[in-house]
């Protein structure tokens, strides 16, 4: 529902919203303003407050700025990253998404002779120093997630076939299977994995048993599932009746 998303970006904006200014900006009831932010609870997006809501800054990590995403669980990003390097070795070509786990695996990349093809704004920065080759999608800019997204991007991005798209997600759900944070992310990703002969999603272990606001794609599609360590024994389980390869530090 469009007004719907409106109320996410007065969130994602204004970190709070207050009933009464919503009925009268979209020219709707109070009684519809309060179920659509009963949704919104229900997602995690928000919490609620007397007249109004607050943005779920705790669960809805797209709300933090990318910068202060990139250097959180630095560590574990930094493992993930080092199991994904040797995989890569005999590939030409990549998808690189814009979420902080792949653009600070990339960063190892600047030195190799693959080209890489990507929505983050962030990535030629990683990579101008390098030998890498950087195809960069375009499009409207996000200053918020520092990405491209809409027509432009998406068109750019199906005018390529490439080796591996390296993905990251919101969640992890052995039902649910990937999920991300927004539409206009998950549109970018998908089509990274429909051009992409393999998907190695890259997750940390505080993502598993988590589910994002989109669904993204089926776990039993994805070739790789890269992480920080060593899943529980129910995950594991998981992932070998799914034939999906988990690679984690040993």
């Amino acid at each position: 529902m469009e007004r719907i998303e409106l109320i996410k970006k007065e969130l994602m904006n204004n970190h709070t919203v207050n009933i009464s200014e919503l009925s009268d900006k979209f020219n709707v009831t109070n009684q519809t303003i309060r179920r659509d932010l009963n949704q919104l609870e229900s997602e995690g997006f928000i919490n609620r407050t007397y007249g109004g809501a607050v943005l779920n800054e705790a669960k809805v990590d797209f709300a933090v700025p990318f910068y202060r995403r990139l250097s959180k669980n630095k560590d574990g990003k930094d493992k993930i990253a080092l199991q994904v390097i040797p995989l890569l070795v005999n590939c030409n070509s990549i998808f690189a998404d814009s979420s902080t786990t792949v653009v600070n695996a990339v960063k190892y990349l600047r030195d190799s002779d693959l080209t890489v093809v990507s929505n983050s704004a962030e990535v030629p920065r990683q990579l101008y120093t390098g030998s890498a080759n950087f195809i960069c999608s375009g499009g409207i800019l996000d200053r918020h997630s520092i990405s491209f997204h809409g027509a432009i991007a998406e068109r750019t991005l199906q005018n390529y076939n490439v080796d591996v798209a390296l993905i990251s997600c919101k969640g992890l759900d052995m039902e649910q299977g990937v999920t991300d944070s927004t539409d206009s992310e998950a549109i970018i990703k998908k089509i990274m994995i429909k051009q992409a002969s393999e998907v190695y999603l890259l997750v940390d272990s505080t993502k598993f048993d988590k589910k994002g606001f989109v669904h993204l794609i089926d776990a039993s599609k994805l070739s790789n599932v890269i992480t920080d360590k060593k899943p529980s024994v129910e995950w594991l389980e998981y992932f070998k009746q799914k034939n999906i390869k988990l690679i984690y530090p040993k």
